[in-house]
Formats: C-alpha cells, structure tokens, sequence
C-alpha cells in the first residue's frame, strides 16, 4: 500500500471522508478524490524539499510527533482542531507559494479555492500523522526518521 493509500485510510478511519467531503464542500467525488491525490503529492513534495536541510528536517520532525495523535472524525466543530493546525502548518512548509499551489490545483481539478484549502488543511496533519506511524511501524529512531522524511516519494497514481 502506498502513502497516498495510507492517508487516505486514515481520513477514512471514522467517516467516509470522500464523500463526506464531497458533501460538505458541495464538490464532485471525482474532484475530491483527484484534489486529495494532487495535494498528497505536493505536500511529499514539499515535506522532502524542506527536510533537505538537517535543522528544518529536526523542526519538522517536532511538528509530526505534535500530529502523531491526529484522527480525523468527520466534518464537526471538533474538527477545528485540525483545520487550525493544518493551516499552520501548510504555512509553514509552502510559505508565500501556498496561495499559488490551492489556486493551481483548484484550477486543475475544478474545484473551488476554499474547498483546497479546506482539504489541504485537513489533510496535512493526518498526513504527517500516518508518516509518524509509519515510522513507529519500522521503529526508526531519530536520525533514521529524519532520514525517512528526506527520502518520502509518491508515485503518481
């Protein structure tokens, strides 16, 4: 099973998170699911460009272990939670590009702005949440987790 596969169970976890998605943000199932697989991709792509650099590697490794307890329950106020740390944390890994990339894939996969940025946000922490559970599966210690975040890849589906 692939990353993208592993987020996705996790989103799936308590609620069928596409079409609850789909539903919430009044979107297409076929444009959630094709907005959730180019978003996956960036952020891999992202986390591995930022982890480059050993220092922001061990500052992103703060912020997966901060996400490693993350589940995502369904589309409730509880959800917040999520949302908030998402966004920061979106901030923090695409910097002024973050309102380049949600437009660019809301361009590419139909959608609207809002509805990227909602996924995004909510994707990210169960994102980093599977990473860390991944790396409790192989028990990898500090420097190999570090190592296994510079290295992350998705395959285009």
């Amino acid at each position: 099973m692939n990353l993208k596969a592993h987020v996705l169970l996790e989103l799936n976890n308590k609620c069928d998170f596409i079409h609850a998605a789909s539903a919430f943000f009044k979107e297409s199932v076929p444009c959630i699911e094709l907005a959730l697989n180019k978003i996956t991709t960036i952020t891999t792509q992202a986390l591995t460009n930022h982890c480059q650099n050993s220092k922001n590697a061990t500052e992103i490794l703060q912020i997966v272990k901060q996400c490693s307890g993350i589940t995502f329950t369904g589309f409730t106020s509880n959800s917040q939670e999520i949302v908030q740390r998402g966004r920061g944390i979106n901030t923090e890994l695409f910097g002024v590009n973050l309102v380049n990339q949600i437009a660019d894939i809301a361009h590419n996969t139909q959608t609207q702005d809002r509805t990227i940025n909602g996924l995004m946000a909510i994707n990210t922490p169960v994102y980093l949440s599977t990473l860390y559970k991944m790396g409790q599966i192989q028990h990898y210690n500090e420097a190999d987790f570090i190592s296994f975040l510079q290295t992350i890849n998705t395959p285009e589906d």
